[in-house]
């Protein structure tokens, strides 16, 4: 009887000890996005060749290469995701300070894990644009801003004199190209990202305007996919941001 009493304890103290570790493991899944985040990483463990694999990989090349580029307080860098990656910014816009830290696929949470690389020469201008992948995962738009407001005040903390300028994220074209994700969301997103960029008192721009067509969608003349930018949606683009950058 007594052998009993003790083998139940110990049943009764190990599943106590697993329904704890299933809550902690709820809980760190919810912080990094919940259902997506999850099946993103089950895609990657069974599919090594899978797209998401790829952007794996590609992050972890291009964040390794930025670690040892020099880094300096005359640099004006633009940090994103596709839509900064895709651009060659120090030619469109002329001029050699300019630095691209964007990262094919990025997300506010891989931003927010590289960020202390990007502002650790302290450099003289950012200009920020993350979101779109986000709202494409599926990610809480809850989470989505929390990590916005640490990428802001991680630049605040490790370079205050650091001039950012919050630029709001692009429409999509949902009608003609891609069906997957809503301007809605992405108006609601930009809503939070202006008030974030008053909190911190760095400067905002209004992108999404600039883009879109009479329906509120990414105007079809700057895309080809209706996400991604052409050659004349870089020129938009430029025109936008040239009144804020630092000469």
């Amino acid at each position: 009887m007594r052998i009993f009493k003790h083998s139940n304890g110990k049943y009764f103290a190990s599943l106590t000890l697993n329904v704890l570790f299933a809550i902690a493991g709820i809980i760190f899944i919810a912080h990094k996005g919940g259902i997506p985040y999850l099946m993103q990483k089950l895609n990657l463990a069974s599919d090594p060749n899978s797209a998401a694999n790829s952007r794996e990989n590609y992050y972890r090349h291009r964040t390794s290469l930025f670690k040892l580029l020099p880094n300096s307080p005359n640099q004006i860098v633009f940090l994103g995701d596709s839509l900064t990656d895709s651009a060659e910014w120090r030619e469109l816009l002329g001029n050699p300070h300019i630095i691209n830290r964007g990262i094919y696929g990025d997300t506010t949470t891989s931003l927010l894990n590289r960020i202390e690389v990007v502002v650790e020469g302290k450099p003289r201008q950012i200009f920020l644009l993350i979101g779109i992948n986000d709202i494409h995962r599926e990610i809480p738009l809850k989470f989505i801003v929390e990590n916005y407001q640490q990428i802001l005040a991680t630049i605040r903390e490790k370079s205050p004199e650091t001039d950012v300028v919050v630029q709001s994220v692009l429409p999509i074209n949902n009608q003609e190209f891609t069906r997957t994700m809503s301007n809605e969301t992405v108006r609601e997103l930009n809503g939070q990202i202006k008030a974030l960029a008053e909190q911190f008192s760095y400067r905002y721009i209004d992108l999404f305007s600039k883009f879109a067509d009479h329906r509120q969608q990414l105007n079809p003349k700057y895309t080809e996919d209706g996400v991604h930018l052409n050659g004349e949606g870089y020129l938009n683009w430029k025109e936008q941001i040239v009144p804020y950058l630092q000469e």
